[in-house]
Formats: structure tokens, sequence, C-alpha cells
């Protein structure tokens, strides 16, 4: 017998509503799409609708636009991402007394 709980699994958005707002998203102007890509890039997130609009885009230039914001955006997260990560790591070799430039070791390595 099966003690553990069933996990229920639910939709973020139900099928039926991503097909609408896709169809409902169609012809955008060049100008909203422009908007939606700049606040893209300010990472102030998107919404269902917004993400549709983008997905429907067709002008080249929109496109080249939204990929050179999602690498700006892409960009921009893993390196602060990074950043905390060499910090933590630093703060943990000091913590052990551990020499910093054991963190460049091995192919490469920094003197």
């Amino acid at each position: 017998m099966n003690t553990k709980p069933e996990r229920q699994l639910a939709d973020f958005i139900k099928e039926d509503e991503i097909h609408d707002i896709l169809k409902n998203t169609q012809n955008t102007s060049i100008e909203d799409l422009e908007f939606i890509i700049e606040k893209a890039e300010k990472a102030l997130g998107l919404s269902p609708v917004e993400v549709a609009k983008l997905l429907n885009a067709d002008d080249k230039n929109i496109v080249n636009k939204l990929f050179k914001a999602a690498h700006t955006i892409k960009e921009k997260i893993y390196k602060q991402l990074l950043c905390k990560c060499m910090q933590i790591l630093r703060l943990w070799l000091q913590h052990q007394h551990i020499p910093q430039k054991a963190l460049y070791g091995g192919i490469g390595a920094r003197g």
C-alpha cells in the first residue's frame, strides 16, 4: 500500500488560455514590441500576453533586438551569479586559511 500523498499537478496557465493569448496577439505594433523588449532588458518581468506578443513577432529587426536583449539579460544574470559564487568561495578559502591562488589551481593556473 502506498502511503505517500498523491501530488497534484496544476498548469500555470491553462492550455486553451495559451492558445487564445497567442491568437489574440498576432498583430502587435513594432512600437509595442520595442517597448516590451526594453522592459525585458530591465529585468522587470513580462506578462504572458507580452511574451505571446514577442513569440508572434515576425519582423527581422524585432527578432534581432529580442535575441540581443536575451543575450544581454543572460550575461547580466550569470555574471552577477558568478561574482556572488566567487565572493562566497573567497570567504570560505579565507576561513579555511587556504591561499586564494588555490582558487586558480590546475590548468591555466595564475601565479
